[in-house]
């Protein structure tokens, strides 16, 4: 049989600030540089909360716990070059470093840390009077495991980093006519910092392509046993 922890609701915060600075450099009539730097922080945290007493569980208070501070200043390249001087071939590069996203709802580094989270214990049943109804707790017979739970799940690493990555892009547009563009593109991802050793799989968002002016412009039975 399985006892379940319930009721609780687990609170998990992310505090997130971000802010970005870029210019743009004209060099001649083909060649557009876009410089940039952005600052990120990611503020991951338990705040304090308490798990109501339940059928077969007792209230806990849990203290505010402080999980992760990460912050960093990461550039951004962009580069769109007028091959011929009519601007109608032009090669375009961008390149990168990203911090992963991390949210409240990250199991595996957020959640997994929260004490006020699912927990299930399995013991066998020793049904004494034959009534087929759990008698509890004296009919609990000998202990098996327990599922879930932050002591089972995971344990806090102070010294995680959060994970990097870097991305280049190249590009080479060729436009026929008034409307038709013709596309040669190489697109590389390497991560820095593979999060580890939990798994963990944030996808790269938000890849910043210079702006320019340049042609051509390109057009997601017992209710207790288990």
């Amino acid at each position: 049989m399985l006892l379940y922890n319930s009721p609780f609701t687990s609170e998990n915060n992310v505090n997130y600030q971000g802010g970005y600075i870029r210019d743009v450099w004209r060099v001649g009539d083909r060649l557009t540089l876009n410089l940039g730097l952005r600052f990120e922080r990611y503020d991951v945290f338990l705040p304090a909360q308490t798990k109501p007493a339940g059928p077969f569980s007792d209230q806990v208070d849990y203290a505010r716990r402080n999980l992760y501070d990460w912050r960093g200043i990461v550039p951004r390249i962009g580069m769109s070059w007028a091959v011929t001087p009519d601007n109608r071939t032009v090669v375009k590069a961008t390149w990168g470093r990203f911090n992963h996203a991390i949210r409240p709802s990250s199991t595996e580094i957020v959640r997994n840390l929260n004490g006020n989270e699912y927990e299930a214990t399995r013991y066998r049943w020793n049904d004494l009077n034959g009534d087929r109804d759990l008698d509890y707790p004296g009919e609990l017979g000998q202990f098996i495991l327990i599922e879930g739970g932050s002591g089972s799940r995971g344990i806090h690493n102070p010294d995680l980093r959060q994970p990097k990555s870097e991305e280049t892009s190249v590009r080479l547009e060729r436009q026929l006519g008034e409307v038709r563009v013709r596309q040669v593109r190489l697109h590389l991802q390497e991560g820095l910092q593979p999060l580890q050793p939990r798994k963990h799989g944030e996808t790269v968002r938000g890849l910043h392509h210079p702006h320019h002016d340049h042609r051509p412009r390109p057009r997601r039975s017992c209710r207790y046993c288990g």
